[in-house]
């Protein structure tokens, strides 16, 4: 098992050290949106420790997405997006804490758009895949709760 792990963690490190900053920022999205449909699946199994883990992490990607914003050459877009930022971690911290999966979900559709349109604009496919899960489709191991490990 620990050999799969470096070999997958070495993998990833290739992927990301060879990617172009679009496709990074496409991953944070992945990894954002990941989380959080892993943290709606840890909710529904009433598994209160890893969907706040996973919700934590969630925030993480939106706050360094967030930081990125140059509002200087993005104006009035990244104004907007700033709001639409300050909004999806709202959800996310309500959603955490009230066990609210409706503000979960509606924080993972704002980051489907924002993504899907980011790909759009880089001519990229917004199913990007993240250490080979489709974060969109994920496979059913990736979503439980106890042990949950996840690489973005």
């Amino acid at each position: 098992m620990l050999k799969q792990r470096n070999v997958l963690k070495q993998y990833l490190e290739k992927d990301l050290t060879s990617s172009t900053p679009e496709k990074l920022i496409l991953k944070l999205f992945d990894g954002a949106i990941g989380f959080a449909k892993s943290a709606l699946f840890c909710l529904g199994k009433n598994d209160s420790v890893n969907k706040a883990k996973l919700l934590n992490k969630t925030v993480n990607i939106v706050d360094y997405l967030r930081s990125c914003l140059d509002f200087g050459k993005g104006g009035e877009i990244a104004e907007n997006l700033d709001r639409v930022y300050d909004y999806i971690l709202l959800q996310l911290t309500e959603g955490n804490l009230k066990n609210d999966a409706n503000k979960i979900k509606e924080a993972v559709e704002l980051l489907n758009t924002i993504k899907d349109g980011w790909a759009e604009l880089c001519g990229e496919d917004s199913n990007v895949q993240v250490g080979g899960i489709d974060n969109r489709n994920q496979v059913e191991d990736a979503r439980r709760c106890e042990g949950f490990t996840a690489v973005a």
